[in-house]
């Protein structure tokens, strides 16, 4: 069984912790555990190790406030480049789809119990939506839940 990891896109907070509004900040990713302390959603990340006192070692997960959002499960597949597919990816692929897409997104389908790539033109239509396999022809691109400014880049048709 695999371990679960998830990734989820920080809240951007001023020095005191506050949420920030009004001027650009680069919000970063987070990857490790999930835990949602209503309303506050976090990933714990950044494990790292201390002394105690008596000469033993406690290892140590820092909480992240993510946007909700943006939370997605690692598919543990990772594209021709070696880089972990997760939940909410867009791929690209020169082979293309049944219908010869070339963008496609990543979803978990919880009736279907698993992992499915869909046309980023018809995320809907459930006859372009096939189990997500073989993901070494694919690369990953970026994700549905990137700045407004950011998705610009992204194709939003095949």
């Amino acid at each position: 069984m695999n371990e679960i990891l998830c990734r989820g896109r920080g809240i951007e907070t001023d020095w005191r912790g506050e949420e920030a509004h009004g001027h650009q900040t680069e919000v970063e990713w987070y990857y490790g555990n999930y835990i949602c302390t209503d309303p506050e959603t976090y990933i714990m990340d950044d494990t790292y190790r201390t002394e105690t006192d008596e000469g033993g070692y406690l290892i140590i997960k820092r909480p992240r406030q993510v946007d909700p959002q943006t939370i997605g499960l690692c598919t543990w597949q990772k594209d021709k480049n070696g880089k972990l597919i997760f939940d909410g990816d867009i791929l690209k692929t020169e082979t293309g789809c049944t219908l010869n897409h070339k963008y496609l997104v990543v979803h978990w389908v919880e009736p279907l119990s698993g992992f499915y790539k869909t046309c980023v033109s018809n995320v809907e239509i459930p006859s372009c939506r096939t189990r997500l396999s073989n993901t070494e022809d694919y690369e990953v691109i970026g994700n549905i839940h990137l700045s407004a400014d950011r998705q610009a880049t992204t194709p939003s048709c095949c």
